[in-house]
């Protein structure tokens, strides 16, 4: 699940969980819109805020993820 539907679902604000997680909302409107991804640090607030219901791969931009798709596929040619 990501962010946005994560806020939708337990009907939390930006500002609410800016405040449950110590995330700026500036930061927190950033991921929602898939300007940037969070930092490690960030990620993992949100990941545990969440209980667990957002992970690191759902919080990457589109870019990112297609990044991280090809180093998949990359590394499962060189494994066979």
């Amino acid at each position: 699940m990501d962010l946005d539907e994560y806020l939708w679902r337990t009907r939390q604000t930006q500002q609410d969980f800016s405040k449950k997680t110590g995330i700026s909302t500036q930061s927190l409107s950033a991921y929602l819109h898939k300007v940037q991804s969070p930092k490690l640090l960030n990620a993992i607030k949100i990941h545990v805020a969440s209980e667990g219901q957002i992970t690191y791969p759902e919080m990457l931009t589109d870019k990112e993820k297609i990044e991280l798709q090809k180093m998949c596929s990359t590394l499962n040619k060189e494994s066979v």
